[in-house]
C-alpha cells in the first residue's frame, strides 16, 4: 500500500526555484483519485523538466494504479535512474512487480527500501505481502509485526498479518486481525471481503454475511464477494438465490473456477445433472490450472450411468495428466532409509478432509483403532473443515496430528516430505477437500489411494490402491488403474458402527411395504428409477421413501418427481425425507422402511451398512467397476450375495420384489441382520487392520527392492 507523498526532498522546490504550480496541482488531484487530471498534469511537468524523477515516479506509480504495470516499470526505471535515492519508487516499482506476478522481484524491490529506512511502513508490508505470494508466510509474520509495533493504526500490516496467518493455517487468528484492519478502516474493501471468506471457511456464516454485505455496498463489482456471500448463505436461503449469487460473480469474472465449481455443485444437487457436467467441461477448459474443477469433473463423472468404466477410467487419465505436469519437481523420496531393513517400524501417514462425523470415518477410526504401533507410526493430516467429538476421538488415535487445511499444496508436500512419512494413505482422492496437486508431488516414497474414492486417480505417483477381489475383480480393473490393485482377503472395508445406534424398530406387517434409499440423490439416475418404478409395480400399494441431503431444496424434491414420472411411477408413491440432525435420529429412521434399495452405478456404502445394522436388507446390483460393486462386496462379507445381490436389472427387480413379498423372511432379517454383521468380517478391525497392514508392508518391500535409491 502507498499513498502519493508531498512534494519530496530533490524536487524542483528543493532545488530552490520552488515546485511548478502544475506539480503541486498533480499532486492533490492523485491524492483526491482524479487519476486523468493528475496524469495529465504529471505529463505537462515532464514536458518542462524532463529531468524530474518526481514526476517520473509519481507518473509510474499512477500508470501502476490505473492497471498498466508494464508501462509504470518504464517511468519508475527513469525515476531510479535520475535520482536513485528517491525510495518510494522502490516501493511502486515493487508493487508494479507484484501485479505482474514478479513476486521475487518484488521482493527485491522493497528490501532496497529498507536498506535506507528499516522503519519503512509500506515497504514492510508490501514486503510481507510479496513474500506470502511466494508462500513464505513465515518470513513475513515478523515484518508484519515490526510494522504494527511501528505504526500500529494502520489497517494495512493487519489486513497482511491476517492473509499471511491464513496461508500458514491459523484462520482464528486471521479473523482477528482481518476483523482489526476492517476496525481502523470501515471501507477497507480487500480487508471486509477476505474477512468474510476466512469466515465462511470456519463456518461463522452470519457474520461471514456481515462483512460480505458491507463489502458488497463498498464495490458491488467484486466477484469474490458475491461467491463467497452465495456460500456463507446457502444454508438459509433458497437455491434459486444462492444459483443467483453465484451467476453474478461469474458475469463479473467468467474465468473464476471456484465459483464455477460451487455453482455445478448446485446444479447436481438440484438434479440438473447435465447442465452441472458442461460447467465443469468449461471450467476445465478456461482454467486448466485449477485442480479443484478437475476433481470435480472427475468425481461427477463416476454418478453418470451413460458412460461405460473404460471411458471413466481414459478420463481419470487424461485429466490428471495435467495436474501432474504441475506439480512439478517430486519432493525427495527417502527409499534409501528402508532399504537396508523392509521389516523396520514404518511411518504412515493418513491424509484426509475426514476426520470428522463423516461417512468414512465409521471405516478410518477401527483401523487407527487396532493397528500395530510396535510396526507403525501414525501420523494425520487432516483438511477436515471444522472438528468435532469424531475428531477428537481420531486425534487420540494418532502418533502425530497435522491440522493442514490452510496450507498450499506445496507447503503440504514439503511438510510430509520434511516429517519421513514413508508410505502416505489418500483417503479422499478427487472428493471435496482432495489433495491430488499435494500427491502428485510424490511427498513419499510409497503413496497408497484407499477408501474415499471408487477410482483410480489417474496419477502415476499413486503406486497403489486397497481394494477386494469382489469390488475390483482381476482383469479389466487393473487395465484401469494406473495404480497397482492390492487386494484383501477378508474385504477392503470395515465398519464400525456407532456407539449410541437404536435397537432394529419393529416393523407391522399390516401397513404398505415401503422401500427406502437414504443414499445422495446424486446416485439417484433415470435407470435407476426406471428398475425401481418396475420393482414397485411388482408390489402393489407400496412406497418409496427417499432421503438425501439434497432434498433441502424444493427444487431437488421436485425433479426427483419429475424423474419418476418420466419412469412411469406415480409421484404419490413417494415420501421424501430431509436430513436428520443427529446419526442417532438417522439410524431410528431405517425403522419407517422394510426394504433397501441400493442406486447403481454408484453404490452406498455406509447407508448400506446403517441399513444393515438396523436391521434392513439391501439388494444391490453388482455392477462392472469398483463403484458399482460395493454392495456385493459389503453384502458378500456376510454371506447374503445369493439371496441380495443381483447380476442384471432384471434379476434385481426380481430379487427385490420375491423379498418384499415374504414378510417372515423381512422380519427375521430384522431380528438377525445385526448380530450376523457383528460376527463378520465387515466389523472385524483386528482382522481388517492386519490384513491392511500386511497389504501396506507388501507393498514397501516391493518398493524397496523395485525403486533402491
Amino acid at each position: 500500500m502507498s499513498r502519493p507523498p508531498s512534494p519530496p526532498p530533490g524536487s524542483p522546490a528543493a532545488r530552490g526555484a520552488g515546485p511548478p504550480p502544475e506539480f503541486l496541482a498533480a499532486v492533490e488531484h492523485h491524492r483526491a483519485g482524479r487519476l486523468r487530471e493528475a496524469e495529465a498534469l504529471y505529463r505537462k511537468v515532464l514536458q518542462k523538466f524532463p529531468r524530474v524523477a518526481e514526476a517520473h515516479g509519481l507518473l509510474g506509480y499512477l500508470t501502476h494504479q490505473d492497471g498498466q504495470h508494464e508501462a509504470a516499470l518504464g517511468h519508475l526505471a527513469k525515476a531510479i535512474e535520475l535520482n536513485p535515492n528517491f525510495i518510494d519508487s522502490y516501493v511502486w516499482r515493487g508493487m508494479a512487480l507484484q501485479a505482474l506476478g514478479r513476486a521475487a522481484e518484488a521482493e527485491a524491490s522493497y528490501r532496497r527500501v529498507l536498506i535506507y529506512n528499516p522503519r519503512h511502513f509500506d515497504a514492510l508490508c508490501n514486503l510481507a505481502g510479496a513474500l506470502v505470494l511466494q508462500h513464505r508466510a513465515a518470513e513475513a509474520i515478523p515484518l508484519l509485526e515490526k510494522a504494527i509495533a511501528l505504526h500500529g493504526n494502520r489497517a494495512e500490516a493487519h489486513y497482511n498479518l491476517g492473509r499471511a496467518q491464513m496461508d500458514l493455517g491459523r484462520p482464528d487468528a486471521a479473523v482477528d486481525s482481518l476483523r482489526r484492519a476492517v476496525q481502523l478502516r470501515p471501507d477497507y474493501i480487500e480487508a471486509q471481503t477476505n474477512l468474510g471468506g476466512c469466515l465462511v471457511e470456519l463456518g461463522h456464516h452470519a457474520e461471514a454475511e456481515r462483512a460480505l454485505e458491507r463489502a458488497l455496498a463498498l464495490d458491488p463489482t467484486r466477484p469474490e464477494s458475491h461467491y463467497n456471500l452465495a456460500r456463507a448463505r446457502s444454508e438459509r436461503v433458497d437455491a434459486g438465490e444462492t444459483e443467483a449469487m453465484l451467476r453474478a460473480a461469474l458475469e463479473l469474472r467468467p474465468e473464476y473456477p471456484e465459483a464455477r465449481v460451487e455453482l455445478a455443485n448446485l446444479l447436481m444437487a438440484l438434479g440438473r445433472r447435465a447442465e452441472a457436467v458442461e460447467q465443469l467441461r468449461y471450467t476445465v477448459e478456461t482454467s486448466p490450472d485449477s485442480t479443484v474443477a478437475v476433481s470435480s469433473l472427475l468425481m461427477a463423472l463416476n454418478y453418470d450411468p451413460e458412460l461405460g468404466p473404460d471411458q471413466v477410467a481414459q478420463e481419470h487419465r487424461e485429466l490428471a495428466a495435467g495436474i501432474a505436469a504441475r506439480a512439478g519437481p517430486p519432493a525427495p523420496a527417502r527409499l534409501s532409509r528402508g532399504a537396508a531393513n523392509a521389516d523396520r517400524r514404518l511411518r504412515i501417514g493418513y491424509l484426509s478432509p475426514d476426520f470428522r462425523s463423516h461417512s468414512c470415518a465409521y471405516f478410518i477410526e477401527p483401523l487407527l483403532a487396532a493397528q500395530d504401533r510396535t510396526q507403525w507410526e501414525i501420523y494425520a493430516y487432516s483438511t477436515t473443515p471444522g472438528e468435532d467429538a469424531v475428531t477428537r476421538r481420531i486425534r487420540a488415535l494418532v502418533d502425530v496430528w497435522r491440522p493442514v487445511r490452510y496450507l498450499d499444496d506445496a507447503a503440504l508436500a514439503r511438510l510430509i516430505a520434511e516429517d519421513g512419512i514413508d508410505i502416505l494413505v489418500d483417503l479422499a482422492g478427487h472428493t471435496a477437500g482432495g489433495r491430488p496437486l499435494a500427491l502428485a508431488m510424490r511427498p513419499a516414497p510409497l503413496a497408497v489411494s484407499w477408501l474415499g474414492y471408487p477410482n483410480t486417480m489417474g496419477l502415476a505417483a499413486i503406486d497403489a490402491r486397497i481394494t477386494d477381489a469382489i469390488a475390483d475383480p482381476a482383469g479389466a480393473s487393473d487395465e484401469r488403474h494406473l495404480e497397482r490393485l492390492r487386494r484383501l482377503p477378508g474385504g477392503f472395508l470395515c465398519y464400525r458402527p456407532p456407539a449410541d445406534a437404536p435397537l432394529p424398530a419393529t416393523r407391522s406387517a399390516d401397513g404398505p411395504l415401503v422401500f427406502g434409499c437414504f443414499n445422495s440423490a446424486l446416485k439417484i439416475n433415470p435407470a435407476v428409477a426406471r428398475v425401481w418404478a418396475r420393482i414397485l409395480e411388482r408390489v402393489p400399494g407400496s412406497i418409496l421413501k427417499l432421503r438425501a441431503l439434497q432434498f433441502q431444496y424444493p427444487a431437488a424434491i421436485d425433479a426427483m418427481r419429475a424423474l419418476f414420472t418420466e419412469a412411469g411411477l406415480d409421484p404419490a408413491r413417494i415420501q421424501f425425507s430431509s436430513w436428520q440432525a443427529t446419526i442417532a435420529e438417522g439410524l431410528a429412521d431405517y425403522g419407517t422402511i422394510d426394504l433397501a434399495l441400493d442406486p447403481f452405478p454408484y453404490n452406498g456404502t455406509t447407508t448400506t451398512c446403517e441399513a444393515l445394522w438396523m436391521g434392513v436388507p439391501v439388494v444391490a446390483l453388482a455392477g462392472a467397476a469398483h463403484a458399482g460393486r460395493v454392495g456385493a462386496s459389503l453384502l458378500s462379507s456376510l454371506g447374503l450375495e445369493t439371496e441380495l445381490v443381483a447380476s442384471s436389472p432384471d434379476d434385481y427387480v426380481t430379487k427385490a420384489a420375491a423379498l418384499a413379498a415374504d414378510r417372515g423372511r423381512l422380519q427375521h432379517h430384522r431380528t438377525t441382520l445385526r448380530a450376523l454383521m457383528a460376527a463378520s468380517p465387515l466389523t472385524d478391525a483386528t482382522r481388517f487392520a492386519s490384513e491392511f497392514e500386511q497389504s501396506l508392508r507388501a507393498a514397501w518391500r516391493d518398493a524397496v527392492a523395485d525403486r533402491p535409491s
